[in-house]
């Protein structure tokens, strides 16, 4: 799925050439993997309790196929838009599915470990498109490296159907009457709201980074192919640190403190690259600080969900956070096509990693206003 969705990046200074895109058109692309996730996260749950994990799994898949096909075959913005929109819809209800499965596994147990784990697909398939995806358009061509990500998710695909069988308790289940959302409480939905902006803006600086930083570096003189290989450093290193960091959280408790100390330093480190600092000593320390938010931010929502409200709640933090990257990243491609240069997109990311501070902190706020109504919904100190 990352690696899919990491897709244009890599070709993007190619399709503005070739196909005449704007760089707000490739931000939207960008984004727009992201967008049938506000609308479909909360159904996403749904349809796996009805069909059960494997069955949307599997979809979702085969829809990320068709949709990297799509815009493989495409010589016109509409085309693009449409596999993009069609692969997003299943990437959604894909990665709802999966985190769901993980803390159906892991929530009584080491849960910022387990999701640490999970995390670590997303920047390797991330580091896989930068380091693989601009060779492979330089040698041939982009279309050649979108039918690559089309052919690893049909392997994922068939991995899944052969491998993986669903969970005893997770067996299709007939839809209730009634609206699932209703299953969790006024206090429930206001507090996945708020943990869903946590993570929601750190990753859309992420993916902002991830997205315009390779296009950042070819303005500077430095060749695609490299550009895209140095970008993939942070995710590479990522692959480590996001696991080691979820294990630390578990075992200290720091939940606070590792957020706010990851997304500050990101921040800087983001910040330190236009003004002439080294690149590659900022992206190594990006990879190595990254690792201490993600485990611990996904910690959050088994802090204020109650186990039966646990499915519902995943879908509105999807919802949520869908929703916002879909916003912000197309508005890193504008700043990048209103100023001229590359560098604001840069510097857009950097803002949103420190924007987390606030948002942390709303959360917060809200979660001492409203204290657990469940024993074994746990509440963090703020220390």
């Amino acid at each position: 799925m990352a690696m899919q969705f990491q897709s244009i990046p890599p070709i993007s200074t190619l399709l503005v050439e070739e196909l005449g895109f704007n760089f707000t058109q490739i931000g939207l692309l960008i984004g727009l993997w992201m967008l049938p996730g506000f609308f479909i996260a909360l159904p996403g749950g749904l349809l796996g309790q009805r069909f059960g994990d494997k069955m949307v799994v599997m979809v979702g898949l085969g829809m990320q196929v068709v949709g990297a096909l799509v815009l493989a075959n495409g010589n016109t913005f509409q085309m693009a838009f449409a596999g993009r929109l069609f692969g997003g819809v299943g990437a959604v209800a894909f990665n709802v599915q999966l985190t769901k499965i993980v803390n159906d596994w892991f929530a009584e147990k080491e849960i910022s470990t387990s999701m640490g784990i999970l995390m670590t697909a997303w920047p390797f398939g991330i580091a896989l498109a930068l380091f693989t995806l601009g060779h492979v358009a330089t040698i041939w061509d982009w279309r050649t490296a979108v039918f690559l990500t089309a052919g690893y998710s049909f392997l994922s695909l068939l991995l899944v159907t052969i491998l993986y069988h669903d969970q005893p308790s997770a067996k299709p289940k007939a839809l209730t009457p009634r609206p699932h959302l209703w299953a969790i409480s006024p206090r429930e939905l206001i507090l996945i709201v708020s943990a869903g902006l946590v993570w929601a803006l750190p990753n859309a600086g992420f993916i902002v980074l991830m997205g315009f930083m390779p296009a950042f570096l070819v303005s500077n003189g430095m060749e695609l192919a490299k550009a895209g290989m140095l970008v993939s450093l942070t995710s590479w290193i990522t692959i480590g640190s996001i696991p080691l960091g979820g294990w630390f959280t578990d075992r200290t408790g720091r939940v606070n403190t590792l957020i706010l100390g990851g997304v500050l330093l990101n921040a800087l480190f983001i910040f330190l690259m236009p003004l002439g600092v080294s690149v590659l000593i900022c992206v190594v320390l990006l990879g190595i600080t990254m690792g201490g938010w993600p485990g611990a931010i996904m910690a959050l929502p088994n802090q204020v969900l109650s186990p039966r409200g646990r499915s519902t709640g995943f879908g509105v933090f999807y919802m949520v956070f869908y929703g916002i990257v879909a916003i912000l990243v197309p508005v890193a491609g504008w700043l990048r096509d209103f100023t001229g240069k590359a560098t604001a997109s840069v510097l857009f990311g950097g803002g949103l990693m420190f924007l987390t501070v606030a948002a942390l902190i709303s959360f917060r706020i809200l979660q001492r206003r409203w204290p657990a109504e469940e024993p074994g919904q746990l509440l963090e100190s703020t220390t």
